[in-house]
């Protein structure tokens, strides 16, 4: 099994791929010096450069290249044993919202029941692959908590974890959840000032 890692660096190397071109003609430029005079009283007049294009870049779209990472990318989407991955080319591709996050719950089920699996089941005929699998389940799973855009689909990649409300909450509210521990804090503190009168 490929790592992760190296799946969502290949997403990434792919979506540039996504927008490759064929460089016609390269910019040409020089650099003009302009005498710009003092804008605050005691300012000594300045010469600054600044660059004058004299050719501008032009490029078109390398169709091959764009093909092939298009191509690449839906076969990622379609078969990637890790749905974090697919998760991420679905979005590179610009797949509907809608249709991506049905898939993406779809997938966490997926991975709920992978996690609910245990060495009785036929499926797995070798201890050390049982725990890779489960292993895997669980990072995909994290991945898709921290990285899926709406609240829902992070609350029940949250919920499949065994992540309590209050670390969904956290992770929902992070801004709220560092004011209400600063709050308690300082009622905390408050409350030793007074407690040590």
């Amino acid at each position: 099994m490929v790592f992760l890692e190296d799946v969502l660096n290949q997403i990434e190397e792919l979506k540039n791929g996504l927008s490759a071109e064929i460089v016609l003609q390269e910019a040409e430029w020089h650099w003009q010096a302009a005498n710009l005079p003092h804008q605050f009283p005691g300012d000594n007049d300045s010469i600054t450069t600044f660059p004058i294009t004299d050719k501008p870049r032009i490029t078109e779209p390398d169709i091959k290249k764009r093909e092939a990472a298009r191509v690449q990318l839906q076969r990622i989407y379609d078969s990637s044993e890790w749905y974090s991955g697919r998760y991420e080319a679905g979005m590179a591709l610009s797949i509907d919202e809608k249709e991506l996050g049905k898939k993406a719950a779809e997938w966490i089920i997926r991975l709920k029941d992978y996690l609910k699996m245990d060495m009785s089941n036929q499926y797995f005929d070798d201890e050390d692959y049982f725990f890779h699998a489960r292993s895997n389940s669980v990072r995909d799973l994290k991945y898709l908590f921290r990285n899926l855009p709406t609240k829902g689909l992070r609350s029940l990649a949250g919920d499949v974890l065994g992540y309590s409300e209050t670390r969904i909450f956290v992770n929902e509210h992070k801004a709220g959840a560092i004011l209400a521990g600063l709050g308690a804090a300082s009622g905390l503190y408050v409350l030793h000032q007074y407690l040590n009168r």
